[in-house]
């Protein structure tokens, strides 16, 4: 029996989750597909310079990446997202430098790479939350959850572990912003900074707090730490690699620009 790949293995597991945005960036032809089915889809506008068809995150993903001045996505309007509270971040994240991942509204969020590590942004007061610890040049995947209620909990996770937990009564608005993957808002429509050059691959959105255990799930596929792994023919030298192999050279290893 043919098991499905890693990538398929991963939507399927991310569409588990009912998300009401997801786009795996990983469209060669150049167009940032929301892939849920039905008809309220919300695709990505390609803004700026910005390069398709990069190594993804696993074995047959893909991503994008922004040229760090100009190259941003665009996605629906400042109505079609509500993300104050009960609200889920989910992204594959190539760390590079310090910049912005994913921006909504202004006043609002952005989920940012920081210090070596992630954090939650309110765009116009200071940090929510922030947490984690990672080198450069690897593949990390960062996840923020907001909870209900006036006093929201927040956490934030790297690699499938909680690595920030805190409480907010910051209330996020979307202001003049429509969603934008690869930089950070800085106060009206027409201003853009932190453009990311940071390679980037499923981005996901979710009107619901994730549970640790739904994250780590897809952690674990990514990395094949999951049963019944893929078996792939890795053509040079001729040799068989388990996907959990492969996937580990990929999730911290190198990056081919």
């Amino acid at each position: 029996m043919k098991l499905p790949s890693i990538r398929t293995q991963y939507i399927q597991e991310v569409l588990k989750d009912s998300p009401v945005g997801f786009w795996p960036l990983d469209d060669a032809a150049g167009f940032a597909k929301d892939w849920r089915s039905g008809t309220s889809l919300n695709p990505g506008t390609l803004n700026g310079t910005y390069t398709l068809g990069q190594p993804g995150p696993f074995a047959g993903a893909g991503a994008w990446k922004g040229d760090g001045s100009t190259g941003y996505i665009s996605i629906g309007t400042t109505s079609t997202f509500v993300f104050n509270r009960n609200f889920s971040i989910e992204a594959w994240g190539y760390y590079l430098v310090d910049q912005a991942i994913i921006t909504h509204g202004y006043p609002g969020w952005y989920l940012r790479f920081q210090n070596k590590g992630i954090e939650l942004v309110h765009s116009q007061t200071a940090v929510i939350a922030s947490g984690g610890s990672s080198p450069t040049n690897v593949w990390v995947h960062a996840v923020a959850t907001v909870s209900s209620g006036s006093t929201a909990t927040v956490n934030l996770y790297m690699n499938g572990k909680r690595v920030a937990n805190t409480t907010t009564t910051q209330s996020f608005t979307a202001g003049s912003w429509p969603v934008i993957i690869g930089c950070e808002g800085t106060g009206t429509a027409t201003i853009r900074a932190e453009f990311s050059q940071n390679p980037m691959s499923m981005v996901t959105l979710y009107q619901s707090e994730l549970a640790p255990s739904r994250i780590l799930a897809r952690y674990n596929i990514a990395t094949g730490k999951v049963p019944g792994t893929r078996i792939y023919s890795i053509p040079s030298g001729g040799r068989v690699l388990r996907s959990k192999i492969l996937a580990s050279r990929l999730i911290g290893g190198s990056h081919a620009a």
